[in-house]
């Protein structure tokens, strides 16, 4: 059974839908940031990279894997899994959280673009 993990901003207007990864789905892991934080760059681990395995997300069906698979293959590891990174802050729970942001943002732009490119 699938589950439903948009969000409608607008019940009018499904181009207002956007996408939100279940946070069970993702892979934290941490490094050193080249971005802000003072004398504590090198020393805190604020840089954010999220490793999601979206061929067994429960999230999406078999069209949407393929979708994301041709859009995002240059954001796909060896391993299969679509990655992404934040060090634009100067902590890491700011970091995680864009990065989730940004995540959620890339797959609603990359499926309902092709949602709608489908229609017409």
């Amino acid at each position: 059974m699938k589950r439903n993990f948009y969000q409608n901003e607008n019940s009018d207007n499904r181009d207002h839908e956007k996408f939100h990864l279940p946070e069970s789905e993702l892979v934290f892991s941490f490094s050193h940031s080249s971005g802000p934080g003072g004398e504590n760059v090198n020393k805190l681990e604020n840089k954010v990279m999220i490793h999601w395995d979206f061929k067994n997300s429960q999230a999406l069906n078999e069209e949407e894997k393929r979708i994301i698979e041709q859009k995002l293959s240059h954001r796909i590891n060896e391993k299969g899994a679509l990655f992404i990174s934040d060090q634009s802050e100067r902590f890491q729970h700011q970091n995680r959280v864009k990065a989730i942001e940004k995540l959620n943002q890339l797959i609603s732009e990359v499926l309902f673009s092709a949602e709608r490119y489908q229609k017409n």
